[in-house]
């Protein structure tokens, strides 16, 4: 009787096997089609692409390193002095400064809209790094509404630029050397990743537009400093 007992156990498990089977995929498919598009744990709220820079894994955010009790984190700012949404961006940046102080380091890269074109813009800033006065200069244009449709408006522009800097006869000598056009080229070459201006990268790992609302998402979530032991906070 035991014996036939196990048989008819045996023979059940069998049958039912193949339709415990099917039952356990849809319920691991309903699992995850439930979670489909949530962020998983770990992962950064906010709209952004995770690019490769430093050679690193891409399934993960960018790890913030921590300088004291604070987590430091790097904003790489590709922009052109010609596109209206970096003019735009610009006065954000001093924005996102002020609220995260130490704890963000911005650095800010020029790049030519159209590498075949004059110009300008690149020639008066490169020449006034050289003299000691390229952030001046790059305040300058970012403010001074240049068109990148208009070339005479741009020569007009930056021609005032360097009047200001004191670099005019240094500024027009430039816009005639063959020499800057490698240099121009070298700072394009430097971010060929780049595809539209502004373009905001983390910390070489997470890139992201010029909207203020969504650096602020991205940078308060990498920024989050934990309480210590105990409680208490800093």
């Amino acid at each position: 009787m035991y014996a036939t007992s196990v048989s008819r156990r045996s023979f059940l498990i069998a049958t039912l096997r193949p339709f415990l089977g099917v039952m356990l995929l849809l319920a691991t498919a309903a699992a995850i089609a439930q979670g489909f598009g949530q962020p998983g744990p770990g992962t950064l709220p906010g709209d952004y692409e995770l690019v490769n820079l430093t050679g690193n894994s891409l399934q993960a955010p960018p790890p913030i390193p921590t300088v004291g009790g604070l987590k430091v984190a790097t904003l790489d700012v590709y922009v052109s002095f010609q596109c209206p949404h970096c003019q735009a961006f610009y006065p954000y940046e001093s924005i996102l400064q002020q609220r995260y102080g130490a704890r963000l380091v911005i650095r800010r890269h020029y790049l030519a809209l159209n590498e075949n074109a004059l110009n300008e813009d690149l020639r008066l800033y490169l020449v006034a790094r050289d003299a000691g006065k390229g952030a001046e200069a790059a305040d300058l244009l970012m403010k001074a509404g240049l068109d990148g449709q208009d070339g005479h408006q741009r020569l007009a522009v930056c021609a005032d630029v360097a009047e200001q800097l004191g670099l005019a006869n240094v500024y027009q000598a430039a816009l005639r050397n063959p020499q800057m056009i490698r240099r121009i080229h070298q700072l394009d070459a430097d971010s060929t990743f780049v595809t539209a201006t502004p373009t905001l990268i983390l910390n070489d790992r997470v890139a992201f537009g010029g909207d203020l609302h969504n650096a602020e998402t991205i940078l308060d979530a990498s920024l989050t400093v934990s309480a210590p032991a105990g409680g208490e906070r800093r």
